[in-house]
Order: C-alpha cells, then sequence, then structure tokens
C-alpha cells in the first residue's frame, strides 16, 4: 500500500513517461495508486504497456479478462501474449488459461500445457 505522498511521487514520475511508475500508478485493481477507479486504472496500465513493460501488459490483460472496466477476451490475449513474449510467469499462466478454455482465442490443450509449463520452468 502506498502512502499519499509515494502516490504524488509516482505520479509525477508517470506523467513522465516512466512506464514502472505509470505501471505502479495504476494499482487500483488492488486499492493502491489511483484506488478503485478501474477507468483509471486502465488508462495508466496501457501507458505502461505501450511502453513494452510486460508487468503492465499483464495487468493490462487481467482488467479485461477479469472485465473490471470492460471485459474483453480478446484485448486480454493480445496483452498476455505481448508479456509472455518477455518471459513474465503469470501472463504465460494467464494465457495457457485462455487457451485451455478457448476465451478470446480457438480453444488449443496443447498450447494451453505449453504456456502453463514455460509459467513453471520460472
Amino acid at each position: 500500500m502506498f502512502t499519499e505522498l509515494e502516490v504524488a511521487d509516482l505520479r509525477v514520475l508517470a506523467e513522465r513517461g516512466a512506464a514502472d511508475a505509470q505501471s505502479d500508478s495504476a494499482g487500483g485493481s488492488t486499492g493502491r495508486g489511483v484506488g478503485q477507479d478501474n477507468t483509471e486504472t486502465v488508462r495508466w496500465y496501457r501507458r505502461s504497456a505501450e511502453q513494452g513493460h510486460p508487468l503492465g501488459q499483464n495487468n493490462l490483460g487481467v482488467m479485461f479478462d477479469t472485465g473490471r472496466g470492460l471485459r474483453e477476451d480478446e484485448e486480454a490475449v493480445r496483452w498476455y501474449r505481448r508479456a509472455a513474449a518477455q518471459g513474465r510467469a503469470q501472463a504465460q499462466y494467464n494465457l495457457g488459461v485462455m487457451y485451455e478454455f478457448g476465451l478470446g482465442i480457438s480453444q488449443d490443450r496443447l498450447e494451453a500445457d505449453a504456456q502453463e509449463r514455460l509459467d513453471g520452468l520460472r
């Protein structure tokens, strides 16, 4: 949990384009950062994700996957795939789940197993 001062400092860095700070500022999904404002949370995660930040990409995928703000499985897969390609273990697992159940992508149990094995190797 961030203090108000830490949130203000993060916001300054985030506004300057620091991807880590943007992802941390978005912490609304856990009640940190911007709080429980899903629209604002998605905005910050998107800014981080678009800079190639794997945590921001995975967390943006989670926002789409869980319907916080907007449920869109195809977008969740898109962001999980980008983060997984960078070795983000949680994204590899999340992508595997999407493949396993055919959420936002054609069901493919072999690919699901492969993604989940990659997660287990880390």
